[in-house]
């Protein structure tokens, strides 16, 4: 039964993806412009610049701060989305954005509203393509953890969560859930803890440098404050409400009070204490800057779905039974 729900999601997904791809005809959007103006109002764009600008200049990559091989990675998934745009325009960057989408929807197999999953495909026309991809990081660790332990899935989800320091967090915290036990025994599991670590920690380190002393990005939206002080008052919902863009204000303070309600329902009701769990863990990024709110979607588009899901991990399961 579940692999006949899986085989008719997967062709109502890649039917949708189809029809979302023709729309983006008429939606033009691209995944990052560098322009003067984005490159000095865009922090990301300021980042893939200055990347490209070293490797351009055949610099050397190992004489540059630890923070750079994050930015790496990050200049690494705009090149490819930009010549996916210069092959085929918008149309050929949703097409495939969809096809990411389309394993992500196997989370929903089973669940009592899984027609919601679909709802991702979407997503590019309310979100940024950057901000898609935050969201799918999250859902590509919880393939990993719920349904089949594939390393790929693995890869996905570093690449795509390097996006945004605070989805780094957030996944580091669903890993560390898991037990040493269990992240010891898988190595491509122990390796993407690792290495999910050590960018988390490269990014933190930067940033408390940076607010405590109010470099350029770092400053604070209240005052001359510093610190943690200046760190909360850049959470994303305020940068976009001073900013104008109300819109994303919404869209986060939406998903904010959805998290905060269902995190306060998980603890009525003991079937849904992986809810609990992983709501809790998200709490702390959204009084942040960035883009960590976004990873909270597919957990809490789970619980709208109404999907169960059991307190112990499909890894751990098999790691106790010796597979």
């Amino acid at each position: 039964m579940r692999y006949f729900l899986k085989k008719t999601s997967l062709r109502l997904g890649l039917f949708i993806a189809l029809i979302v791809s023709a729309g983006a005809i008429f939606f033009p959007r691209t995944f990052l412009l560098l322009d003067e103006t984005t490159i000095f109002t865009d922090g990301y764009a300021s980042q893939v610049f200055y990347v490209l600008g070293v490797l351009s200049s055949g610099g050397d990559i190992f004489s540059e701060q630890p923070l750079f091989f994050v930015h790496l990675i990050r200049t690494f998934i705009s090149v490819v989305f930009s010549l996916l745009n210069s092959m085929g325009g918008a149309p050929l960057e949703v097409f495939v954005l969809s096809l990411f989408v389309l394993p992500v929807v196997d989370l929903f197999v089973g669940a009592k509203r899984g027609w919601i999953s679909f709802l991702l495909f979407f997503l590019v026309f309310l979100l940024s393509f950057r901000s898609v991809l935050v969201c799918l990081s999250v859902g590509y660790l919880l393939l990993y953890q719920l349904r089949q332990p594939k390393p790929m899935y693995l890869l996905v989800s570093f690449i795509f969560a390097s996006l945004s320091s605070g989805a780094v967090l957030f996944c580091v915290m669903l890993v560390a859930r898991e037990g040493i036990q269990c992240i010891w025994k898988r190595k491509a599991y122990l390796l993407y803890f690792f290495l999910s670590l050590t960018s988390l920690l490269i990014s933190v380190q930067n940033k408390l440098v940076g607010f405590a002393s109010g470099d350029s990005g770092y400053q604070s939206t209240v005052g001359d404050s510093t610190g943690l002080v200046a760190a909360i008052s850049r959470n994303t919902i305020i940068v976009s409400i001073l900013e104008g863009n109300y819109l994303r204000a919404a869209v986060y303070i939406l998903i904010c009070l959805l998290v905060v309600f269902f995190l306060l329902k998980s603890f009525l009701d003991e079937d849904a204490r992986w809810y609990r769990f992983v709501f809790s863990a998200g709490v702390p990024v959204m009084f942040f800057e960035g883009l960590g709110v976004i990873a909270l979607l597919v957990p809490l588009l789970m619980m709208i779905a109404k999907l169960e899901v059991l307190p112990d991990s499909l890894v751990n399961r098999k790691i106790r039974e010796g597979l």
